[in-house]
């Protein structure tokens, strides 16, 4: 079947859904420590997390690395499993952005986005889909960034195939999707989030909820099994 353009479906998850909440981190430092604050927990939690230690330690590399270990872990603790692990990575973060200069970054992104992501894949938790992610957040690459539940969204939807490795298949729906994309930054951000949302409460992999979802009609995935 003919896919459905990607725009058509973003309009029908954004009146489903609505507009996503804003991400409360900004800037390539902010956005790994997003990345790291926290382990298995949603969004809320994770935010709540991020705020915490935003407010109360600081949230640059020099703030991170000079708030007492006690505080910052009392301030990640409610972040999920392995506090002790979270705190070693934002450590490591705040000293490879110290290392690589948060100024040079910044100019990276701005003008090499190709350099920017291989230093950006550096951080720890920061593989292929994280730099991508930070690039499109800090609007210097345009892309949907799709996280794991997006990419499951999107391969049902007929982009991309799914591969035994998670790489290969991200980058497959990346590749597929890519021609629709426009260079509007504002939209791509809402498309991501939307995805992602889409992804975590009704596309599930294992127990999808189809019967609510607003995307069946488009669903290649949904129409091989029960739409014939």
């Amino acid at each position: 079947m003919p896919r459905t353009p990607l725009p058509e479906i973003i309009r029908k998850l954004r009146a489903r859904y609505g507009p996503p909440k804003r991400m409360p981190a900004s800037g390539p430092f902010e956005l790994i420590v997003w990345e790291n604050v926290a382990y298995l927990v949603d969004d809320e939690r994770r935010a709540q997390v991020f705020r915490a230690l935003k407010q109360r330690a600081g949230s640059t590399p020099q703030a991170v690395l000079r708030a007492p270990k006690k505080l910052v872990l009392e301030l990640i603790g409610p972040g999920g499993m392995n506090p002790a692990q979270r705190f070693e990575k934002l450590r490591a973060a705040s000293e490879t952005m110290i290392e690589i200069g948060l100024a040079r970054m910044r100019t990276l992104l701005r003008e090499n986005a190709a350099e920017a992501k291989k230093l950006l894949k550096r951080f720890p938790g920061i593989g292929e889909p994280g730099a991508d992610k930070i690039l499109l957040f800090c609007k210097s690459q345009p892309t949907l960034a799709p996280d794991s539940n997006a990419v499951r969204v999107l391969v049902r939807l007929g982009y991309g195939k799914e591969h035994k490795s998670y790489a290969q298949t991200y980058r497959s729906v990346t590749e597929a999707v890519r021609a629709e994309l426009p260079r509007d930054y504002n939209w791509l951000i809402i498309a991501h989030q939307l995805l992602r949302r889409h992804g975590q409460e009704t596309c599930k992999r294992s127990a999808p909820r189809c019967e609510e979802c607003p995307l069946t009609a488009d669903c290649a995935w949904y129409l091989a099994r029960w739409g014939r």
